[in-house]
């Protein structure tokens, strides 16, 4: 009964409101009910006639609870008239993914279309690899989150050690998920 309100609350114009709300939310992610709240949210970043502040606050709770099926949401919303929902469209993307092809959607789509299949661990185990620091601290720390295998590496880590941690994280992937 408290999924519905809570994510009602995570659009809230009080930052600290939002804070315990998704942070309440977060524990009642194996109920069913949770992933309608999250087509919830979905609809209410999407629909233009919403005011733009709670539009943004959607796609930031959307962001937060990891909702990787806002993938394809976010890759629309980089188009969007209000450059506020197109950047924090793209905060989630980098969020979600662990890949940063800018604002230009045909990129995201082309990545979606190859990898959007794939579960989240297998974007992030990706993501150590990219190419420019940021990202690669982003996949370390997020897969630590999910799986605490690793402790996530620093930000004076070398490209080396990233690539080192790919490698377990790849051998522990293929070890654990075969299909």
């Amino acid at each position: 009964e408290l999924i519905g309100p809570l994510a009602q609350v995570a659009l809230d114009d009080d930052r600290e409101c939002r804070r315990v709300a998704l942070h309440l939310l977060r524990r009642y992610q194996h109920e069913p009910i949770y992933r309608g709240a999250l087509g919830e949210l979905r609809k209410c970043a999407s629909d233009i006639a919403r005011p733009l502040p709670i539009r943004r606050r959607a796609i930031s709770a959307l962001t937060q609870l990891r909702d990787e099926e806002s993938a394809a949401l976010f890759v629309d919303l980089l188009a969007d008239s209000d450059r506020g929902i197109g950047t924090a469209s793209r905060v989630g993307l980098r969020v979600l993914t662990a890949h940063d092809f800018g604002f230009s959607r045909e990129p995201w789509l082309r990545w979606l279309s190859d990898r959007g299949h794939e579960i989240r661990i297998q974007w992030l185990i990706e993501g150590l690899g990219d190419g420019r620091a940021n990202i690669r601290l982003l996949a370390s720390r997020e897969l630590w989150r999910l799986t605490r295998l690793l402790q996530p590496l620093s930000e004076t880590a070398t490209r080396t050690e990233f690539s080192t941690a790919q490698r377990h994280y790849q051998r522990w992937w293929a070890k654990n998920h075969e299909v």
